[in-house]
């Protein structure tokens, strides 16, 4: 079987699963019920370490734009009907075989990165981590916290010895108050007082 048929299969036993436990789960693998098939897409801002053209002193941000989904959410709410927004996403759950996780492990934690990034970007409600699994024997769950400085963000993770435990960790992360109104922002400039 491919890789992507046999990911494909595992989302209706975790959707019970998911659903057992009384949260609501959904597949969005598809783009089903999101808005233009995406489950986040925004700008986000970085600054620029270096730039040789700054004569002034002016600070230059890169703008880049963050698009996708995952395979699974967990929602905070009940989407009644509607669209599913990054906004109401407690939890996003990106599932890979073990062979798919092996062969590529920087590729599978990069996209479920990417995914951290466009679900937090501007999101005032929630801080959703995500989980990635390959429901085997690799469970990490992904999540946004601040800087030791506090000034800035920094993305962790927890590696966990069950899918059943990491599922508990994002539960915890994501009922902690959120800090990612500010994620991906670009910073207001300094006065030129």
């Amino acid at each position: 079987l491919d890789d992507k048929v046999l990911e494909r299969t595992s989302y209706a036993p975790v959707l019970k699963y998911l659903r057992g436990l009384d949260l609501l789960a959904e597949d969005v693998s598809e783009g089903a019920n999101c808005v233009e098939r995406l489950l986040y897409n925004s700008d986000i801002y970085s600054p620029r370490k270096e730039n040789p053209n700054d004569v002034r002193g002016q600070k230059v941000y890169h703008r880049h734009r963050v698009q996708g989904r995952t395979d699974l959410v967990v929602l905070n709410k009940s989407r009644q009907g509607g669209e599913i927004l990054r906004s109401m996403v407690r939890i996003a759950i990106e599932i890979k075989t073990t062979n798919g996780y092996k062969q590529s492990v920087d590729g599978c934690m990069g996209e479920a990165q990417l995914q951290l990034i466009g679900l937090n970007a501007f999101n005032t409600n929630h801080t959703p981590p995500v989980l990635l699994s390959n429901l085997a024997k690799t469970h990490f769950v992904l999540y946004l916290d601040y800087s030791d400085d506090g000034w800035s963000y920094v993305i962790k993770k927890r590696l966990c010895a069950t899918f059943s435990a990491a599922l508990h960790f994002a539960l915890e992360k994501s009922n902690e108050d959120s800090i990612s109104a500010n994620f991906s922002r670009p910073m207001t400039p300094e006065s030129s007082d």
